[in-house]
């Protein structure tokens, strides 16, 4: 996944330590293959229901759009979860505090083009 860099923010100490904790954590996730089997087990699941919907019948294979939705909608749930637990905020709070910051955006892999959408309870 390509991602911006981040603006340069000098400073502002407690944005530094903030910005150091989510690359540490951006680091572990992709190193300890956490991400991965997440996304392998949101898969599964999808696949999962997709026979259970459709009992009997041979489940199409994923397309690659779709498999390439469902995987970047698992990485964003859990990058998203992760942030929102850090920041001990509520979800709506949360959103609204993703949506103002490239920091969040950028560890949420909330990919930037133009428009910004955010997970929201209102979706």
């Amino acid at each position: 996944m390509i991602r911006l860099a981040l603006p340069l923010v000098k400073g502002n100490r407690d944005y530094r330590e903030r910005e150091s904790l989510l690359r540490r954590m951006d680091e572990l996730l992709l190193l300890s293959g956490v991400e991965s089997q997440f996304v392998e087990q949101q898969m599964a699941r999808e696949r999962a229901a997709d026979e259970k919907s459709h009992p009997g019948k041979t489940s199409l294979p994923l397309t690659d759009c779709r498999r390439a939705r469902l995987q970047q909608g698992a990485r964003q749930a859990l990058r998203c979860t992760i942030a929102r637990v850090l920041s001990n905020e509520s979800h709506r709070s949360f959103s609204v505090h993703l949506a103002e910051s490239p920091l969040l955006q950028w560890f949420c892999a909330i990919p930037l083009r133009g428009d910004i959408r955010v997970p929201s309870k209102s979706q």
